[in-house]
């Protein structure tokens, strides 16, 4: 299981990182770069700080955390982003982006789908642990 933390760390780092250094270039032009660059940060952090609480929880509290966490874990971090957009709507000047929101509900669809085909799997095919 620890494998598949990585993984999504990993991505949820790349995705963010290379949405982040795109805004910069004459690649914007492109509108579907622009969308990405705008919209994949929030896709990227909600992959990274699943992937890096699962990585680093057992280091700081020498426990394991427990993947039934996982849908708790996801929503905090759901919470926290909308919370950033409405900050960011009302106090830095910046508009309130729905699509944002939408990319980060379907990035923690996509996360909690993983965990639960991983468990089902190794529940079902009592595969190694």
């Amino acid at each position: 299981m620890k494998k598949i933390h990585s993984i999504l760390a990993l991505i949820g780092v790349i995705i963010w990182s290379l949405a982040i250094f795109l805004r910069g270039t004459p690649l914007m032009d492109n509108d579907i770069i622009k969308w990405f660059s705008w919209v994949a940060p929030n896709f990227g952090v909600v992959w990274a700080g699943v992937g890096f609480t699962y990585l680093l929880y057992p280091r700081i509290r020498k426990k394991e955390f427990e993947p039934k966490y996982t849908l708790l874990l996801v929503g905090i971090i759901l919470v926290f982003l909308l919370l950033a957009e409405v900050i960011h709507h009302f106090f830095l000047d910046s508009s309130f982006d729905i699509w944002d929101i939408v990319a980060s509900a379907i990035a923690a669809i996509i996360v909690i789908g993983i965990y639960i085909f991983k468990k089902h799997r190794d529940d079902h095919f009592h595969f190694r642990k």
